[in-house]
């Protein structure tokens, strides 16, 4: 299964699928929790997929709730959000099969951000390998967002930025935001991608 992102110009570029862990990384204030939740809500509004997010940034708990708001029911079950600021990669497996178990198999789980999540083998260093053994377990597209260094704040982010260590290596694709010389505009860029074309930019509105 694809789950597709909210911007038509990245779905010609990247192909999402069950399996894959996909990490956006950007440093701070650039609207990394936003995309998460952005495309956490259109899989369960507009797809009409069982998502479930796991936020440690309030930014991403807020725009699913005005999301889940004024939808029918069947809408609001489909959206699982948990906000916490303390989560192990165990306690996310677990609600993955309490959510199964439920009849309610997640087609996508959001964790936003990996550097705030605990491993089971300890730290915070091995969170991509155990999100990716997730995604391939279950079958189903994991889309995890990292913070990167602040050498990125001043320029395009390279992979050597990213903060975790086994996020790139895990990663299936990895997209960085940037914005462009102007500030008003924040481009994606795909940094990585096991299965397409890396090294590409695209616009994505409304962040």
């Amino acid at each position: 299964m694809k789950v597709q992102s909210p911007w038509s110009e990245l779905n010609e570029i990247v192909s999402f699928e069950s399996g894959q862990l996909l990490t956006v990384g950007a440093p701070t204030g650039v609207g990394r929790s936003l995309v998460a939740a952005k495309w956490a809500c259109h899989a369960a509004v507009d797809l009409e997929l069982p998502v479930l997010l796991f936020s440690t940034e309030r930014e991403a708990g807020e725009v699913m709730s005005r999301c889940a708001e004024g939808r029918g029911s069947d809408e609001g079950r489909r959206l699982r959000i948990i906000n916490s600021t303390q989560v192990t990669t165990s306690e996310i497996r677990s609600d993955v099969e309490r959510m199964i178990e439920w009849g309610e198999k997640p087609a996508l789980l959001v964790v936003d951000h990996i550097d705030l999540v605990e491993s089971d083998q300890g730290g915070t260093g091995d969170v991509s390998s155990d999100l990716k053994l997730l995604a391939m377990d279950f079958e189903i597209c994991v889309l995890a967002t990292a913070q990167v260094s602040r050498r990125a704040e001043s320029r395009e982010p390279v992979p050597g930025d990213l903060r975790s260590d086994s996020a790139e290596l895990s990663s299936d694709v990895v997209l960085f935001l940037h914005r462009d010389s102007d500030g008003a505009v924040v481009e994606g860029l795909v940094a990585k991608h096991r299965n397409g074309p890396r090294g590409l930019r695209v616009k994505l509105a409304g962040l």
